[in-house]
This record gives C-alpha cells, structure tokens and sequence, in this order.
C-alpha cells in the first residue's frame, strides 16, 4: 500500500518535472500511451497497470499545470470562447448525470472529464507541439498495433505477443472463418479500426517521405485485419485521398486503365466465382453480406418508438438510449452513432450551445477549416465518418485529434494576425 502510494507520487514528480519546462512532453506520452491504456499491469522490476502509469505520470501533471497557466493567465483570450461553450455543454451533461440509468456512470463522467481537459490542454499549448515528434510516435505505434494484428488474425493472444504485461483488457473474440478479427490493444474490432484509420490519416501529410508511404500501407494492413466493415468504408476513404494527393490528372486515364485490366483478367480467371478459395477476400466480402442492417433497424426503432416531443428537445438523460429502447422494444443495444447518441442524452436544448459554438467557429475561421496545410484535417474528416457507425464520448484519442487538428487552425490565424 505505502509502496504504490510512493511510486504514484514520485509518478506526479516525474510528469511535472517533464511538462514543467515544455507543455508538449506529457501530450508526447499521453499520445503514446493512450492505445494501451487497458492493457493490463506491466511486470517489469515492479507491478503497475498502465492506466495507473497515465493517470499519475501524465493526467495529474497535466491537470495541475493546466490549472496554474490559467489561474496565471497564460493564454490568449481567443482561447477562451472555446474554452467556454464546451465547458457549458459539460456543464449541462452533469444536470443528465443524475437520471442515469447506467450502473458505472461515475466511471463514465471520470471518463469524459479526462477526455475534456485534454482536447482543451491540446488547444491551448498547440504551439509547443512539434508535429515530426507525432509523425515519429505515430509510426511506432502503427508498427506495435499491426504486429499485434497480424498476430491475433493467426490466433495468437495478448499474453503471448506481450509476455511482460499481466492482460487484463477482455476482448471480444470473434472468428472468421478459420481466422481470429484482430482488435489489437482494444477491447472491440471496430473501434481499433477507426483508431487505426486516424492514424493513417494523419500519415497522410507526410506521404511526400518514404516512411510516410510504408506506415501509412502498414496501417491499411492492420484495418484489413480487424474485418471490420467500417473499417473498410474508411480505408477506401484513405486511399481516394491519398490518390487525389499523389495522382495528377493525366494519369487518372492510365490508373483507369490497369484497373480495367486487373478486373477483366479476374472475370475471365472467374475469380468472382472462385472468390471464397481466397481466405481474407472472402471473409472481407462475407462481412458485407452478413451485417449492418441491424444499426439501421436500432435507428428506425428510435424515431418509431422513442422520440418524442418531450425527449427531442431535453433528451433521455445521461447514456440512457439503450435503457429506453429496452424498454420499449426488448433489445438492449447503443446507438452505434455518435451523432444520434448526443440527440438522445441531451437533446436540442443540450445542444443548441455546441452548435452556436460550433457556428461561431466556423464563421471565424472558414478560411482556415479545410486548409491542405493542417496535418490534422484528414484525420479529423476520419473522426466525422466514424462518428456515424460508433459511439466516440469516452474514445480520449477522438478528443486528442480533434484538439489537434482545432489547435492548428486557432495557432495559424493568430500567427497570421500578429505578421
């Protein structure tokens, strides 16, 4: 008991002592660590979970030298409209809190409140943050979460891929075929996928380098493997951006042309006859074929059997959607939509002050929202698609990116305004 209460303060030392000087270098950890945060316990020299690791080495630092750049006015009044509108969002999330229906909602609000501050600590010290040191951090953990994808889609477990990590992250288990869906260091396919589709995305400004280039295909691998359908949705996603980026016009004609070829040559091998010989493609299409109409049916049973003019404009309290079409229906799922999740917890009066800020947002900076120039815009386009097929407000690597990719646009115009 002592031991760990000495270990977690000299954790708090280390951070302070790490951001003190610059701001970025706990983001740089939290960037690293976020992954593999419900991994497990590390057993090397001593015993501590690496959740445990992120709340004291990087979140509490994070938070205390957050608080003292505010109460010293550190940052630049523009900052605070932000600042703000999510605050008050947040605000009005808490009066849900108590008509929730959900067991471990205090773990949730935790949960949201670690994500805030830190889409916030983005924003505010974006002008420390050097992205080479992403683009490097990012590529590292490209590699850790493909090899471990490689080797989950063969059968391997965690334990064995990392023998000095005591697991204790469950995952779902979920075959296809002859083969395992890989989930890397999540607990669910589908939000590795999306994890691993934002870190392709922000390759995407660097696909000029070779590195670039490798880790962004390494990546496609890794979704590939998770046989995740939204995953594939945005993996083609990826690569029409990435062609649109590198392909000059005069070459759409030959691009058009091989891939004229290839599909021929694979009517006349009949391999769309004989296309279930090939394990991965057949478990890929198989997917297609054998899921998906269940969301729809989640959301027509919400505007069927739920909403109402009541719950419309106040919602149905904090995270209660699938309680409420329990209810009603029998079935107790989410949502599987970001965007119909938020209209149900809070409603339209919870989110008239997200979208006034959001329209202040882009009244200000119009300009400047989707500038080929921000190495965060394409995985912020990612996060708006992924929002459709998943529920994201306790996802912290969303908040993350996000941060990231609002931090740029605020940081370029005010560089602009002082020049």
């Amino acid at each position: 008991m002592y031991i760990e209460l000495v270990l977690d303060a000299i954790s708090i030392v280390v951070g302070l002592t790490i951001g003190y000087k610059n701001r970025a270098n706990l983001l740089y950890i939290v960037f690293f660590l976020l992954p593999f945060l419900s991994l497990g316990q590390l057993k090397v020299i001593i015993n501590i979970h690496i959740s445990q690791l992120f709340i004291f080495l990087c979140f509490i630092p994070l938070i205390l030298l957050f608080a003292l750049d505010l109460i010293t006015k550190k940052y630049k009044k523009d900052y605070f409209f932000i600042f703000a509108g999510v605050i008050g969002l947040y605000l009005f999330i808490l009066t849900k809190y108590p008509f929730s229906y959900k067991p471990d909602k205090f773990g949730l609000i935790v949960d949201l409140t670690i994500c805030i501050t830190i889409f916030f600590y983005v924003i505010f010290n974006f002008n420390k943050i050097k992205p080479k040191i992403l683009f490097l951090l990012t590529k590292i953990v490209i590699f850790i979460e493909t090899y471990m994808a490689v080797n989950q889609y063969r059968g391997v477990s965690l334990t064995e891929i990392f023998p000095f990590i005591e697991i204790s992250v469950s995952q779902k288990i979920i075959t296809i075929g002859d083969f395992y869906r890989a989930t890397g260091s999540f607990q669910d396919p589908n939000y590795y996928s999306l994890y691993m589709a934002i870190l392709a995305a922000s390759l995407l400004f660097y696909t000029d380098k070779f590195s670039g280039k490798v880790f962004f295909f390494i990546a496609l691998v890794g979704i590939t493997l998770s046989f995740s359908r939204m995953g594939i949705i945005l993996m083609v996603i990826l690569i029409i951006i990435y062609l649109s980026q590198r392909i000059r016009l005069k070459n759409v004609i030959v691009i058009c042309t091989i891939l004229s070829i290839i599909i021929t040559g694979m009517y006349v091998f009949n391999f769309f006859d004989n296309y279930h010989q090939y394990p991965l493609v057949y478990n890929i299409l198989y997917r297609f074929e054998t899921g998906g109409i269940s969301r729809l049916y989640i959301i027509h049973y919400y505007f069927k059997d739920i909403l109402n003019i009541s719950n419309l404009l106040f919602g149905l309290g904090f995270q209660n959607f699938e309680y409420a079409l329990a209810e009603q229906t029998g079935l107790f799922l989410v949502t599987h939509n970001q965007y119909i999740q938020m209209i149900t917890d809070i409603g339209i009066t919870g989110l008239s002050p997200l979208l006034i800020l959001i329209f202040i947002f882009i009244k200000k900076y119009k300009l400047k929202l989707l500038s080929k120039k921000n190495p965060f815009l394409f995985p912020f386009i990612i996060i708006l698609f992924g929002n459709m097929f998943l529920l994201n407000t306790y996802e912290t690597y969303i908040y993350l990116f996000c941060g990231l990719y609002i931090g740029f646009i605020v940081e370029k115009l005010n560089r602009e305004v002082k020049s």
